[in-house]
């Protein structure tokens, strides 16, 4: 799901780079409902979405990126995905400088209401790569570091009744470690 970039460029993106894979679905939109109704009807294995400060929930008069609307659309993403084994990745977005900004206070919520495990996952590498915005907007220029190594580096569950959003900073950070 992307909230950001329309089908046609992500398609051309993956076309830049050799993707060729048939089981890869895109959809470009915002609205949850939308996107839920999307999910259920592909039935998929994973699920990335991109980013989730993008998403809304109709009901809701608040405007996408807010606490209420990201709190929301991640719960019903969640409820959705977790009764099925659908593997979830809400995305959040890449800041100007590359460093960690503040994790909110919204996945103790979003655990409060469907209690599961999370798993830490940082990018080493990424800042300065073709993905990122040192240098301008993300994947527009030819990268100073086109062939740079870009890792994910995942650690170890946390139980739902521990995990805290300054535990997963502090856990994502180390993760990441120098190599932003």
């Amino acid at each position: 799901i992307s909230g950001e970039e329309s089908v046609p460029q992500i398609a051309a993106r993956a076309a830049r780079l050799g993707v060729k894979n048939n089981s890869i679905f895109l959809l470009s939109e915002t609205n949850i409902e939308r996107i839920i109704e999307a999910v259920e009807k592909v039935s998929p294995d994973v699920l990335i979405v991109d980013s989730i400060q993008t998403v809304y929930h109709p009901q809701f008069s608040s405007s996408s990126g807010s606490i209420s609307q990201v709190r929301e659309s991640a719960g019903e993403i969640l409820r959705l995905c977790k009764p099925k084994g659908i593997i979830t990745f809400v995305l959040g977005h890449v800041t100007k400088d590359g460093e960690l900004g503040p994790f909110k206070g919204g996945i103790e919520r979003i655990i409060q209401r469907s209690p599961a495990p999370v798993v830490p996952l940082a990018l080493r590498g990424m800042w300065g790569s073709f993905f990122s915005r040192r240098y301008g907007h993300a994947m527009t220029r030819f990268p100073r570091r086109f062939w740079s190594r870009i890792e994910l580096v995942a650690g170890q569950p946390v139980p739902a009744a521990q995990a805290t959003s300054a535990l997963l900073r502090e856990q994502v950070q180390a993760l990441r470690g120098e190599r932003r």
